[in-house]
């Protein structure tokens, strides 16, 4: 009974939040569209056809309120209250989701040093993790292996070599990635509203957004089936919890 809980749990976070997310990422995209559909009009303005103008103002504002309501969605499900979140507590309470929704391979979590807080929506972030570690599951790539710390990482990948700054750090490990980065994870994010989707690559795209809501750093190693690595880096608390 307990399993059928967790994993209704779970399935309940991913198809809720991940709406959330995904509907926000859509309304952007829309945005620019609209912003581009707006300066267009200025120009017709110029041309002097008022005709022509007063219809791309129509379809623009038709087409702004269906983007607040579709904003407005996606804020119900991403802002949820934000509170400390001990990233080592989230990662046991992870494996046990995983082991409850029988997840191929969940995992072991490594535990270093002291509490590990970040400020953050804790199931949203719980829900971008179990998405990670999901990516691959059923593949050979062998058993998940989780640890949560705190690193010295680069400030940012524009910061001149040797600024550093302390961020909560997640690793998920399946086999044994390379140390190159998978340049596909880049297309996938940059590409991600050009062609049609396969569902691990939404829970992936799902899990980046609540990541870089949070002003955190995603990176991918290796490819699924033949070792994947993921490392989260999340900016510390300010406060203990």
């Amino acid at each position: 009974m307990d399993n059928m809980v967790a994993d209704a749990e779970l399935d309940h976070l991913e198809q809720a939040a991940s709406l959330g997310y995904l509907l926000n990422a859509f309304s952007h995209e829309l945005n620019n569209h609209l912003t581009n559909l707006l300066l267009a009009a200025d120009q017709v303005r110029l041309s002097g056809d008022s005709a022509g103008l007063e219809l791309m103002v129509k379809q623009a504002q038709r087409a702004g309120e269906a983007v607040a309501v579709v904003q407005n969605l996606g804020q119900i499900n991403v802002n949820r209250g934000v509170d400390v979140v001990d990233l080592r507590q989230l990662a046991e309470r992870m494996v046990v989701w995983l082991s409850a929704s029988h997840c191929a391979g969940a995992g072991e979590v490594e535990l270093r040093g002291d509490s590990v807080v970040v400020m953050a929506d804790r199931q949203n972030l719980l829900r971008a993790l179990c998405n990670l570690a999901r990516v691959g599951a059923t593949d050979a790539a062998g058993r998940l292996e989780i640890s949560v710390g705190v690193e010295q990482v680069p400030r940012s990948v524009w910061a001149p070599e040797g600024e550093q700054v302390d961020m909560a750090v997640v690793r998920m490990r399946r086999g044994d990635p390379p140390d190159t980065t998978n340049p596909g994870f880049k297309e996938l994010v940059d590409g991600f509203f050009a062609s049609n989707r396969t569902l691990e690559e939404v829970r992936l795209m799902a899990a980046w957004e609540v990541v870089r809501k949070l002003r955190g750093r995603l990176e991918m190693f290796g490819t699924v089936g033949n070792g994947l690595e993921m490392v989260i880096k999340l900016p510390l608390a300010s406060r203990e919890p």
